[in-house]
């Protein structure tokens, strides 16, 4: 699956994280790709099956890890082909909220 562009955006809701990756590439007669990831380079300890999308989300991460991915695609006899380039991704935590600001106000006699 050379040449396949492979990009990571991650998220938070309610204490939990994930990553969304997508990637562009296609091959003819592919019954699904999975999204392999681990904490180490090459060494993908996880694998999502995302079908025919050319997407998929990766739940329960750890913030300010950094994750390892690749991608393949499969047949329908599910067997893998080679593995894309490999990306690296941080889950970072969302921004602090900004502090209150101040307001003033004047009471007037009516």
């Amino acid at each position: 699956m050379g040449g396949a562009a492979l990009m990571a955006a991650s998220s938070l809701a309610e204490g939990t994280s994930s990553v969304k990756i997508a990637w562009d590439l296609t091959w003819e007669q592919v019954s699904g790709y999975r999204v392999h990831y681990g904490l180490e380079p090459g060494n993908y300890t996880q694998t999502v099956d995302a079908g025919y999308k050319l997407r998929a989300e990766i739940f329960g991460l750890t913030i300010d890890e950094t994750y390892y991915c690749a991608i393949t695609a499969y047949n329908r006899n599910g067997l893998d082909g080679p593995f894309s380039e490999e990306i690296a991704f941080i889950v970072t935590p969302p921004p602090a909220p900004s502090s209150p600001q101040l307001l003033s106000a004047t009471a007037s006699l009516a």
